[in-house]
């Protein structure tokens, strides 16, 4: 009987025990990783992905970006830049990001609808008037009750970077209206709405990753593609084209994104830190955007290019079937509010 309640007392004092550390040892809900970093005394790192070179506006405004957030942070946090599909193209980072195995991604606006359609918004065809009518739609109350429903997707977007108006570029003939772009074969990005806009504009559109585009081009499996000139300057497009129109069809602005389960792991402070730093080097990269973009045009017809302006009266007609599609899925009232935007 003896030896029985000793047991007992013993095994009672070990079950105490393990209740005690393990109370002492607890963390508070949504400490993670960064939490280790910090208690190691190593940076937080951030890793950002983008899928375009080093020269293009993405990635300068991306190396602002990591200036800013580590000065802020007095290094605490550590930025690292992975231009040129070094992490994958843009459909594989955003979903690193919703699973938490990456940190950030800076991309277009194209691939995020795939998760949340209300954000063809951004890309219905001439729905804006300029950059500037742009800006004030993505950075005010429509961009932020949009992004905000990425965060169902767990994916937080802190500013929307520029990529600029799209034009359309392909080695058969000039464009000067519709009619020119029937039969062409235009590479899209890997999304619907892009596909239905250049396909009422008459031509054959084909969703492509922007990292096949080059070899399409060249072997003849596409005839053209869109996009903005700084790309089709800094992708070298322009090696495998022969004419560009200045269609200003889209525009496009390009979330900088992070993971929320990252977000969620970051201290208080470490989040406004980097909150601050993305809206900065938001400013500069379209600064740089715009600088650049004076220059592409210049460039393109320097190496041979044969760039149009055809009157976009006809386009804007043709696009008007694009809107009916969506006005039910994005909202009637929301596609006003960002049209009468000032």
């Amino acid at each position: 009987m003896r030896r029985c309640f000793y047991v007992k007392a013993f095994a009672l004092l070990v079950t105490m025990a393990f209740v005690i550390t393990g109370c002492s040892g607890s963390k508070p809900a949504g400490q993670g990783t960064a939490d280790k970093q910090q208690e190691s005394g190593k940076p937080i790192v951030l890793r950002v992905g983008h899928v375009l070179s080093e020269e293009h506006p993405y990635h300068l405004g991306l190396l602002k970006f990591k200036e800013l957030v580590e000065q802020k942070t007095n290094g605490k946090v550590e930025v690292q830049v992975f231009p040129s599909s070094q992490l994958g193209n843009e459909r594989d980072m955003l979903e690193g990001l919703k699973l938490g195995t990456l940190e950030m991604a800076l991309t277009g606006t194209g691939v995020t609808q795939n998760y949340q359609k209300k954000l063809s918004l951004f890309s219905l065809p001439y729905i804006f008037r300029d950059s500037e009518h742009a800006y004030k739609v993505a950075d005010g109350p429509i961009g932020q009750e949009l992004y905000g429903l990425l965060e169902q997707n767990g994916i937080k977007v802190l500013a929307a970077y520029e990529n600029g108006f799209r034009q359309v570029s392909n080695n058969k003939r000039p464009i000067n209206s519709p009619a020119d772009l029937k039969g062409l074969k235009i590479r899209t990005p890997e999304a619907e709405i892009y596909l239905d806009t250049l396909k009422a504009m008459g031509a054959n559109s084909f969703p492509m990753a922007s990292g096949e585009v080059y070899t399409a081009l060249q072997q003849g499996t596409m005839d053209g593609q869109e996009n903005a000139l700084i790309h089709i300057w800094y992708s070298k497009v322009w090696e495998v084209q022969k004419y560009i129109a200045i269609t200003n069809h889209i525009y496009d602005p390009a979330p900088l994104s992070i993971s929320l389960k990252t977000w969620n792991s970051l201290p208080k402070d470490i989040q406004e830190a980097v909150a601050a730093a993305a809206t900065e080097s938001r400013d500069y990269q379209r600064q740089v955007y715009q600088e650049q973009s004076k220059d592409a045009e210049n460039k393109l017809r320097e190496k041979g290019i044969e760039i149009t302006k055809p009157d976009l009266a006809p386009f804007r007609e043709a696009v008007q079937q694009v809107w009916q599609k969506y006005e039910p899925v994005i909202g009637k009232d929301l596609i006003d509010k960002a049209v009468n935007t000032k």
